[in-house]
């Protein structure tokens, strides 16, 4: 798999990349913290995986795509969602 091109990380100490992930299953779950489907099926679908595999198995990571309503999604708002 090809490096991800990330433009911020957030819980997490530092940048991950797909050599160190090699071994594991690697889930990328895409939402929008103002998506009703996002919130209400795709990021509980993701925690169960996060909760149900072993961290050396098993790799889920969050990938926020804002595909409407910009002006609203800014890295305060995302850091306030992820609280």
């Amino acid at each position: 798999m090809p490096e991800l091109e990330v433009s911020a990380w957030c819980s997490t100490t530092g940048p991950l990349t797909m050599a160190e992930l090699r071994g594991r299953v690697v889930m990328i779950c895409a939402f929008q913290m103002l998506c009703e489907g996002c919130v209400t099926e795709a990021m509980p679908q993701a925690q169960r995986v996060f909760e149900g595999f072993s961290r050396e198995e098993v790799v889920v990571l969050g990938l926020h795509t804002v595909f409407e309503s910009h002006g609203r999604m800014g890295d305060a708002a995302l850091d306030a969602f992820l609280r």
